[in-house]
């Protein structure tokens, strides 16, 4: 500054410069404006870097910043103002070492290049290689850094790696090229601390820094961060982005999250939170449907294909909570304790699959307990699987338990497997149909699902239904037609034909014995008639393969195929009937 009143070469200075006021002579652009004042904003990282060094680095970090920037804000505003009022423009524009005849001792210029570069380089010097020493302590890098010298444990094996790779920068001979690359890891840097500011301030419960500051600071600062990379160079971006994502990948790769604090668990839980609370104001309709499933496996490696069957059925969309029941016989209580998350095969299980194990001295009793109470809401099981109970020891209470289940207006889907031919060879589907029954719409939504996995994709889907001699047949096949359209599903239909004396089980079975995986409506349970159900159950599903045997809930609509009613609606001929649903 005092090289403006007393220059060493004095004819450098017009002191009428301040008639002509602040007039550019050259249009800068903002990447030239950047580029001048960005030196200013980097030299504070190495404090960060020193910050093992400090006495109080909660305090002396953020203040040391701050202090820093504005000192350095204002000495590049003030000497642009000075150098505009005081300094002749020719000189200005023709000569790059105008300082040293400005200045009031031109040594003190070349000094201060020295002393500036000295500390860059120096900051760099020692805090590099302690970063680098840091995380070779953590697995990331070798170990090879991470072994510390002397009384202060100095990282000289770190220094040395730092010294070759300065080195090589220099021995490129293009300050440019190597400045832009420096300079986008740095943005980089100062982007991604923006980003884990804002991360920490929405979802941790843990952060409570000292020196605080609104959010929509860090919101800023990301944007611009990432606006200025990608004005500014973005080859660069994406070459530091790659970089990063590669660090990423081997820290995961390595699961080295032991120990260190992680906020992604806290902004996870934020998301779940939001979402469950949409979640649950949202009225689902019928076409957004999909199986939340409240699964009872007895043990996947017991009986597997319950468990591949709900995968099949909830694809890459639904919900499985898989219940483990365990028979503990006596106790006073239910459930004498609380259930055990677990994971059989974890290197098979899917996303969407939560297993539990749960003791209860009442199998039947536990699963009405749990199909009651489990869920909360938003995410409340509509879909209850469990396998038909041909086996069981007491086919009344298993009927019962069906009942209190239907009485819950939740969808009961049982699968009756057939050890001996199981799915067969995923070829073909049957769908048996009722005219007057809102199960039809819950198993085409089964279907479709199905057919969207792997092992059934090209599977053939039946669509059939019985009518009577006196039903118009040809009337039939277009509603079925109509309805498979309107749910944007292809499938065969077949209207099979049912004489006066004929009976219904004997019709499912000819037409049915060959197919894969037949679905089926499954009747009321009559209370006082359960043994006669059962009975009636197994005598129809004996000889029929895997059936999957299906209930739905009042969500679902009914179809009046066929019926007196039956009218237009909505680009099919069938009629809807809505109830009161749960979801």
């Amino acid at each position: 500054m005092v090289g403006f009143f007393h220059p060493s070469v004095p004819e450098t200075t017009v002191k009428t410069a301040v008639e002509g006021g602040f007039v550019p002579f050259r249009q800068a652009s903002f990447t030239d404006v950047f580029a001048l004042f960005f030196p200013a904003v980097t030299g504070f990282t190495a404090g960060v870097a020193l910050s093992g060094d400090l006495k109080n680095p909660r305090t002396n970090i953020p203040k040391g910043t701050i202090f820093a920037i504005l000192a350095g804000l204002i000495i590049y505003l003030g000497l642009a103002i000075g150098f505009n009022l005081f300094v002749n423009r020719n000189l200005l524009q023709t000569n790059y070492h105008f300082l040293h005849q400005v200045a009031w001792i031109p040594l003190l210029v070349t000094a201060g290049i020295w002393g500036a570069t000295l500390s860059s380089a120096l900051g760099g010097i020692l805090g590099g290689p302690r970063i680098l020493q840091a995380i070779s302590m953590d697995g990331i890098t070798p170990p090879l850094f991470a072994k510390t010298f002397g009384k202060n444990k100095e990282p000289r094996n770190a220094l040395v790696f730092t010294f070759i790779i300065s080195e090589i920068g220099i021995l490129i001979g293009d300050l440019n090229t190597v400045a832009r690359l420096v300079t986008t890891f740095y943005i980089t840097t100062y982007g991604f601390i923006n980003l884990a500011f804002i991360l920490e301030k929405w979802a941790s419960a843990n952060f409570r820094p000292t020196f605080r500051v609104t959010a929509w600071v860090g919101i800023i600062g990301f944007i611009t961060s990432v606006a200025i990379m990608f004005k500014m160079d973005m080859p660069s971006m994406f070459a530091a982005i790659l970089i990063l994502g590669g660090l990423h990948y081997v820290i995961r790769k390595k699961q080295l999250y032991e120990g260190i604090s992680d906020v992604w668990p806290s902004v996870l839980a934020s998301l779940i939170r939001i979402t469950l609370s949409r979640f649950s104001k949202m009225k689902l309709s019928e076409p957004h449907w999909r199986a939340n499933i409240l699964l009872f496996s007895g043990g996947e490696s017991i009986r597997p294909h319950l468990m591949a069957f709900s995968k099949q059925i909830t694809g890459k969309h639904g919900l499985i909570s898989n219940f483990d029941l365990i028979h503990q016989p006596g106790g006073d209580r239910l459930f004498p304790v609380r259930h055990e998350i677990f994971s059989e095969n974890k290197a098979k299980e899917s996303e969407g699959v939560f297993s539990l194990r749960q003791q209860c001295n009442n199998i039947y009793e536990g699963i009405e307990m749990i199909s009651a109470t489990y869920g909360f809401s938003g995410v409340e099981p509509n879909t209850i699987v469990l396998g038909w109970g041909r086996h069981t020891n007491d086919p009344i209470r298993f009927a019962s338990m069906l009942g209190y289940l239907e009485n819950l207006n939740l969808n009961i889907v049982m699968l009756d497997y057939d050890k001996i031919r199981g799915f067969g060879q995923y070829n073909q589907i049957d769908v048996w149909l009722r005219g007057g029954s809102n199960n039809g719409n819950l198993m085409l939504a089964l279907v479709k699902f199905l057919h969207g996995t792997f092992p059934w994709h090209q599977a053939r889907v039946r669509l059939l239904m019985i009518a009577s001699t006196d039903q118009n047949q040809e009337k039939l096949s277009r509603q079925l037609k109509s309805l498979l359209e309107s749910m944007r599903m292809k499938a065969d239909v077949a209207i099979v034909s049912k004489a006066k004396n004929q009976n219904v089980h004997d019709i499912i079975k000819e037409h049915s014995t060959k197919s894969d995986l037949t679905f089926m409506g499954l009747a009321p349970v009559v209370p006082g008639q359960e043994k006669h159900f059962i009975e009636n159950a197994d005598h129809l599903y004996r000889d029929l393969g895997t059936i999957v045997l299906v209930k739905a809930s009042s969500f679902f609509s009914q179809l009046a195929i066929g019926t007196q009613h039956t009218r237009a609606k909505n680009q099919s001929s069938f009629t809807v009937k809505k109830t009161k649903a749960r979801l």
